[in-house]
């Protein structure tokens, strides 16, 4: 989203409780381009279109949701606006799947848009250098779409290798077990695939996103650069990873 729309979106939600018709069009029409590209495969797992849970979001969470602001904390960005709508599809699921033991409802519970406030970072990637994108000619947005694109196409086992090793520092888990609890076959072949035991190598699916999408050349030296890629991809990841693991649909294997 451009400078311009963000400054708009930003004064229009501010002043809900006083906007006039047009301006009500205006933020819905802002909302709902940012919406454009959450992934399709997210809401896979609800009942309904996506066109039809973007215009209840905005509706409930929006809309009469107006009165309940104070316009001088909060600046809205398309993050911003992503996690609200992931939290919104959350709550969706819940109330369409009642009885699924499998939906943790207590992971992700209702928060206001408007309790969230300025200080609210909801890709956890605050030490991303944006000017060291903007010397490759990327953007946070950009590299965002990009990460999302790439994996909608990619098999399972590469958001599960992602979003819940690779991405969790954390994870100290040796590789034989993670891949046995999740399903995994040859996990060492896929991991060297996947470009995650090492520095991204053209030869990887890492690598070759890398220098498909953003023109980066592997063979020299860009540390900065593809540090923020990766935060960003890892984001994306884990977010992925969260929903599905609320929607039941990433299965942990007992151990035998």
């Amino acid at each position: 989203m451009s400078t311009v729309d963000n400054v708009r979106l930003t004064y229009l939600w501010n002043h809900r409780s006083q906007l006039k018709q047009q301006e009500w069009g205006d933020l819905y029409n802002l909302i709902q381009s940012i919406l454009k590209s959450y992934p399709d495969a997210i809401l896979s797992t609800l009942l309904y279109e996506k066109e039809d849970y973007v215009h209840d979001f905005f509706i409930q969470k929006v809309r009469d949701k107006k009165d309940n602001i104070i316009p001088s904390v909060n600046t809205i960005s398309s993050r911003f606006v992503w996690t609200a709508f992931q939290r919104f599809l959350i709550d969706c699921l819940r109330k369409e799947n009642p009885k699924n033991p499998e939906i943790k409802g207590e992971t992700f519970k209702t928060i206001s848009m408007d309790d969230m406030g300025d200080q609210f970072d909801p890709c956890g990637c605050m030490d991303i250098d944006i000017s060291i994108m903007e010397e490759y000619g990327l953007t946070e947005e950009f590299i965002r779409q990009r990460s999302n694109a790439w994996l909608e196409c990619q098999p399972h086992w590469v958001l599960i290798y992602l979003g819940l090793m690779y991405c969790c520092v954390d994870n100290n888990e040796p590789l034989i077990h993670f891949a046995k609890r999740y399903g995994i076959a040859s996990y060492h072949y896929n991991a060297r695939k996947l470009g995650t035991t090492t520095n991204p190598l053209p030869n990887t699916l890492i690598g070759q996103w890398l220098e498909t999408d953003f023109g980066i050349n592997l063979q020299q030296d860009h540390p900065e650069v593809l540090s923020d890629i990766m935060k960003i991809l890892c984001d994306e990841s884990k977010k992925r990873i969260s929903f599905l693991q609320n929607a039941g649909v990433i299965h942990v294997h007992q151990n035998e």
